[in-house]
C-alpha cells in the first residue's frame, strides 16, 4: 500500500484581534460568554476562527473555536518586561 505525503492544514500560529492586538501561540485569552480562560493554539484560516484549548486548569477541558470577536482580554505572561513585550509586538 502507498502512503500519501501528510496533509497540510490551512492553519496559522498568530493571530491579529479586530482591535489590532496580536497573539501568538500559547496566549491566554478570556472569552465573552464562557467561564475560565482558554490557552490560543492556532487560528483556523477559511473562516479565521480561533482554535482554543479550555478552560485552562480544568477537569472538563476540551479543543474550542471561537470567533475573534468574542474575546474580552488577552492575559500577559508574568515576568515579561514592557520592552520585551514591545520588541515581540505583543
Amino acid at each position: 500500500m502507498r502512503r500519501s505525503a501528510p496533509v497540510q492544514l490551512p492553519v496559522a500560529d498568530s493571530a491579529v484581534l479586530p482591535d489590532g492586538r496580536r497573539i501568538e501561540s500559547g496566549r491566554e485569552l478570556k472569552i465573552t460568554g464562557e467561564p475560565g480562560s482558554f490557552r490560543f493554539v492556532a487560528v483556523w484560516l477559511p473562516d479565521g476562527s480561533l482554535t482554543c484549548w479550555g478552560p485552562v486548569d480544568s477537569q472538563h477541558a476540551a479543543w474550542r473555536s471561537f470567533r475573534p470577536t468574542r474575546v474580552r482580554r488577552v492575559h500577559h505572561h508574568r515576568g515579561v518586561s514592557r520592552a520585551a513585550r514591545q520588541a515581540i509586538g505583543a
